[in-house]
């Protein structure tokens, strides 16, 4: 459909001649302050914004009803907050179908749209809206947060706009909409940077408390040696203690100073074709002995013929982190089963399937992991940047843990 013009500014004070051309000019200063205060006011709250601007928009723009609202991704119509003396009908927090409102059209177009007299269009006429409420005038622009359609401001009412609604009003319900959706984008950060804040508190919590151990055991050690001048067989247990103390701190360093890094977003991917298979052996070499040491067999079903586009590296991260996993809770005598399957021409799904038993049933991570929780944390955040994520599936008997990767071509 074709859309409503709106009115240059000086056509439209020249239709208008309910006012002078004086008292439009003190109309329009006033309608700026109020813009101006609302864009600088500090708010706290967004409920506390939006209901602002709610009001402040009826009467800068001579409407009855105001909303904000939130567009999901399903095309459902969510009111956010809404001013009207419609109360009967509308409350904040109704959902419709985005169909269903005059503001699919806002959706539509990506454009601020204003319609004068909806009874006069064509298209709209018939339209649910107009049928059952009647509301003839209407104005509206799309509310973005990082170019991404959040929802809509809009304003109608019963009345129809005579004159039509001029650039002003639309230079001045875009600039609102804007400045909603920049507040918006100001508490994603917020609450952003406090989950990271808190993530970080808690991270130097469970270092503090779980480096305590392994370094605590090694110093032990060294002290005893010394102590009692240790030689030959007492020493090299004594080195051995120390060797597995520091291979559990350096572990938990490790573990901690890669997901500080993926968090912050620092990682970046080197992509280059490579084969899955070939990553798979090097990771199950690097984890022989922790298989022998439970007796688990390590079953390989992954097509030599498969190649992988993504960063070698971080994936080999994934697959030994899930690797070990399998491996520390996998009964002992069991098998451990790395499987590949391309069931389309763009993608592999990776899988690692381990048997359990009751003592298996813990949330995947291995010892380290566990203690500290970010083992999960890595092996997301290179999947996401690979554009996968990580799937889980239980039964009584098994425990797989899938995810794609896209192939090379």
């Amino acid at each position: 459909m074709r859309y409503p013009d709106f009115i240059d500014n000086d056509t439209y004070f020249k239709l208008d001649r309910s006012a002078s051309q004086h008292d439009q000019l003190t109309a329009m200063t006033h309608n700026l302050k109020l813009v101006h205060n609302l864009t600088t006011r500090h708010y706290d709250d967004f409920n506390e914004l939006i209901n602002g601007y709610l009001r402040a928009g009826i009467e800068i723009f001579q409407m009855q009803t105001g909303i904000v609202s939130h567009i999901t991704d399903d095309k459902q119509y969510i009111l956010k907050d809404v001013v009207t003396p419609l109360t009967d009908i509308l409350h904040k927090g109704d959902v419709f179908e985005l169909e269903g409102t005059y503001c699919r059209e806002v959706a539509k177009s990506g454009h601020t749209l204003g319609f004068p007299h909806v009874g006069e269009i064509e298209e709209l006429k018939g339209h649910p809206v107009y049928v059952n409420l009647k509301l003839e005038s209407y104005i509206s622009a799309p509310i973005y947060v990082r170019e991404t359609l959040y929802g809509t401001l809009n304003f109608t009412s019963t009345q129809p706009r005579e004159f039509g609604f001029s650039e002003m009003e639309h230079d001045l319900i875009s600039m609102l909409a804007n400045a909603i959706g920049n507040f918006i984008l100001l508490q994603e950060k917020e609450h952003s940077l406090l989950a990271v804040n808190n993530r970080l508190k808690e991270m130097v919590g469970h270092v503090a408390h779980d480096l305590r151990n392994p370094v605590g055991a090694a110093k032990l050690l060294a002290e005893m040696a010394i102590k009692y001048d240790f030689s030959g067989e007492k020493l090299r247990q004594a080195l051995e203690g120390i060797h597995t103390a520091a291979d559990s701190s350096l572990e938990l360093i490790n573990t901690m100073l890669q997901a500080a890094a993926l968090g912050t977003g620092k990682i970046t991917l080197e992509t280059a074709p490579f084969q899955l298979k070939k990553l798979v052996e090097q990771s199950i070499e690097e984890n022989t002995i922790l298989a022998q040491q439970q007796n688990i067999a390590l079953n390989v079903q992954v097509p030599h013929d498969i190649t992988i586009d993504g960063d070698e590296a971080r994936l080999r991260q994934v697959i030994n982190n899930l690797l070990i996993n399998a491996l520390k809770y996998a009964p002992a005598d069991s098998e451990v089963i790395i499987g590949c399957s391309t069931d389309n021409k763009s993608s592999a799904t990776v899988s690692i399937t381990n048997s359990i038993n009751g003592a298996s049933t813990k949330a995947l991570d291995n010892t380290v992991y566990q203690s500290i929780g970010f083992g999960l944390d890595i092996v997301s955040s290179i999947l996401e940047l690979h554009g996968s994520e990580l799937a889980v599936n239980t039964t009584p008997q098994s425990y797989t843990v899938t995810f794609t990767l896209p192939l090379h071509g």
